[in-house]
């Protein structure tokens, strides 16, 4: 029977599927649009377990070289264990001073390390404990080198600060300092709290190499910040190197001055960067390991992992979704890609916001085509009401119903990880009682039959 004057003709199309919804339609095709939907919708639920396809993976090391957002700290949490980030830094003076000396018989009498708060990611009631270091190895600073979330440097062992802390970034501070009133909450190290040395070093500076950034670049090969593991609980602090609050600041007096001051502000480092360490995964749960490291991927039927700081992926695919052409022509109106936090998430923070990237041919990535329609559509901000993440795909499904298509996949990450903590454990494909079959990744793919 043919349609008249454009009206609806609803289809069922009956596709076994594991959490992947169709609905259909058929138009003329002279009035086809993503923008309109049918009225009359059918829904189709069932279960193939290979309808989608999701299980969790490593992910590879993170560029992590000069972002302007530092993090340092040492979390546990009981599904993926023990994450310590560490922070790496050059030390360069300004090129302004460049007939700056310390003056006759100069003497330092403080040298504070300093670092304002930029938010965080865990339980901050945890005590941390973060020592400084002098690094003992040059940093390369050609720009066209990058340090990633894997790498480390050496540095000297004798600890040049050392403090044990409840972290308060969102405690304003005020100092007592009649000039000044800082009202943005910071951490600082004292830097002569153990010895001299290091500002004995400083002191006795070459006039030729103080007087030369690069130069003092190769004396001081720069500072390090490591934290100390904690055993449960603890957080990833963030600092905002941006901030006026986090620099070196060297207090000293001379001949001529009793209070004199040199700042050096760590945005003007030429190079740093962020280790990550995972501690190889020795302390998360026996089903994460079976699954990420051992490489179980039916495992994904039950729950799948997802964690920023170059920690863990998930690999998406949808193995059948080619079969919706198989008789017809189709445009897809609406693919909404759904997932459930775990019931059990082990007091893990969900992530404020989850992203995909699509996986070429070559195994390398690229930004999914969807994103590129704006946040407001792709959408995978957490749904604390519904404790669920949800995005658009309907460009990327397009591509998928194409003739000749490979579906290489897509990866479910952290927005972000490079510069801000999150994890969390979600709901596999087909997920074991009691939980909710409804909860389960699903696909819901709303799409018009083509005359």
């Amino acid at each position: 029977m043919k349609i008249k004057n454009g009206a609806w003709k609803t289809l069922m199309l009956v596709v076994i599927t594991l959490g992947v919804y169709l609905t259909s339609c058929t138009k003329k095709g002279q009035i086809i649009g993503v923008e309109i939907r049918p009225t009359n919708e059918l829904e189709l639920e069932s279960n193939d377990t290979s309808s989608i396809i999701a299980y969790s993976i490593l992910q590879d090391s993170l560029i992590t070289t000069n972002y302007t957002r530092v993090l340092i700290g040492s979390h546990m949490d009981a599904t993926f264990g023990q994450t310590n980030a560490s922070y790496y830094t050059q030390l360069r003076l300004r090129p302004n001073l460049i007939d700056f000396n310390f003056g006759q018989n100069a003497v330092i009498e403080s040298l504070i390390l300093s670092l304002s708060y930029d938010g965080y990611y865990g339980d901050t009631t945890t005590y941390q404990t973060f020592k400084v270091y002098e690094i003992s190895e040059p940093l390369n600073s050609d720009s066209g080198y990058y340090y990633y979330s894997n790498d480390k440097v050496s540095h000297y062992g004798e600890e040049l600060a050392s403090i044990t802390f409840q972290p308060k970034p969102n405690t304003p501070i005020f100092q007592t300092d009649p000039d000044t009133i800082t009202i943005e909450p910071f951490i600082e190290f004292d830097l002569l709290s153990q010895s001299t040395q290091f500002a004995d070093k400083i002191l006795s500076t070459p006039l030729e190499i103080l007087q030369d950034p690069d130069s003092f670049l190769e004396y001081i090969n720069g500072l390090c910040v490591i934290a100390e593991p904690v055993n449960e609980g603890g957080a990833i602090l963030y600092f905002n190197l941006l901030s006026t609050k986090s620099d070196l600041t060297i207090k000293y007096r001379n001949d001529e001055s009793t209070d004199a001051v040199y700042e050096i502000p760590l945005v003007d480092s030429t190079t740093r960067f962020n280790n990550y360490d995972h501690n190889n995964y020795l302390d998360a749960s026996d089903d994460f390991k079976a699954q990420v490291l051992t490489g179980d991927a039916s495992l994904g039927q039950e729950n799948i992992y997802v964690q920023a700081l170059a920690g863990v992926v998930t690999k998406v695919t949808f193995p059948f979704i080619n079969t919706l052409t198989t008789h017809s022509n189709i445009v897809i109106n609406s693919a909404e890609l759904s997932m459930s936090v775990s019931e059990d998430i082990n007091g893990s923070f969900p992530p404020e916001k989850l992203t995909l990237v699509e996986i070429n041919s070559d195994g390398t990535t690229s930004a999914f085509i969807d994103a590129l329609a704006g946040d407001a559509y792709f959408g995978g901000v957490y749904d604390s009401i519904n404790h669920e993440y949800k995005f658009q795909i309907s460009q990327y499904v397009q591509q998928l119903t194409t003739q000749g298509a490979t579906d290489y996949g897509f990866y479910l990450k952290v927005y972000g990880g490079a510069t801000r903590g999150g994890q969390i454990t979600l709901k596999g494909t087909n997920p074991a009682l009691p939980a909710s079959f409804s909860d389960r990744i699903k696909l819901k793919v709303i799409y018009t039959i083509v005359e």
